[in-house]
């Protein structure tokens, strides 16, 4: 299963899933599946299945690195009317795993102020995770221009008191606010980051990789595109 996740096969991934992670495995390996198989259901659009399994590892005492692979959609401002309507659900469910999830996902419709409500509230939780993660998520109804962008180096200084797993949600926030202020430059250091500190996340390294050689040429830069590429080379042979 661990194999197919690294290979970016997630359909056939998600077909002998269930099977593993029930067995005789210890807890901690379960878990470690577990969150796997959340990013592959993510990855390949099943994104209420993929909520409702995160909750599931929230509920089991999952260590807080785990959290990172919350299908929180941080680089897709939109959710599906199943979505919407699973997320009016967990907005009053009493677990924050849960509320998390709901309020992200109505952030964007006529849910909004209720929304928001919820993830300020949960950026005074007690768990870490879940408050680092809804004050990141905040930052999604700020919007950024060429006159403002100076406040993306506040977030960044934020994004990087994180522990690194929950950084790349923020970073790829991050990349797209640095695009709307016309950085080109700025933005692709963004993606490269993701490429260079969270290669463990197959689902999302090479939407990185080709957005970072994007910018890259779109700026003009070719001493830059040109360490990229020698840099990308050797990855791709291995």
């Amino acid at each position: 299963m661990d194999s197919l996740f690294r290979q970016g096969k997630f359909a056939e991934l998600g077909k002998i899933a269930p099977a593993i992670i029930q067995s005789n495995l210890p807890p901690w390996q379960q878990r470690l599946l577990l969150a796997e198989l959340i990013v592959a259901a993510d990855a390949i659009g099943n994104r209420v299945p993929a909520g409702k399994l995160f909750i599931s590892l929230c509920d089991n005492s999952s260590p807080p690195f785990l959290y990172a692979v919350a299908p929180l959609n941080w680089s897709n401002p939109t959710s599906s009317p199943q979505m919407e309507s699973t997320a009016e659900e967990w907005l009053s469910d009493s677990r924050e795993a849960a509320q998390l999830l709901g309020a992200r996902w109505l952030l964007s419709g006529p849910k909004r102020e209720s929304a928001r409500e919820v993830l300020e509230k949960l950026g005074r939780s007690t768990n870490t995770s879940i408050s680092d993660l809804a004050t990141c998520q905040l930052w999604r109804i700020i919007p950024i221009s060429p006159a403002n962008a100076s406040q993306l180096i506040e977030w960044q200084n934020r994004r990087d008191s994180l522990l690194l797993p929950l950084q790349i949600g923020p970073t790829e926030l991050i990349a797209d606010r640095w695009r709307s202020a016309q950085q080109d430059s700025l933005a692709a250091f963004e993606y490269l980051r993701i490429a260079t500190l969270h290669r463990d996340r197959v689902d999302r390294l090479t939407t990185a990789q080709n957005t970072a050689e994007e910018l890259l040429t779109k700026s003009g830069n070719k001493a830059d595109m040109i360490r990229f590429q020698k840099w990308l080379a050797p990855k791709e042979k291995q």
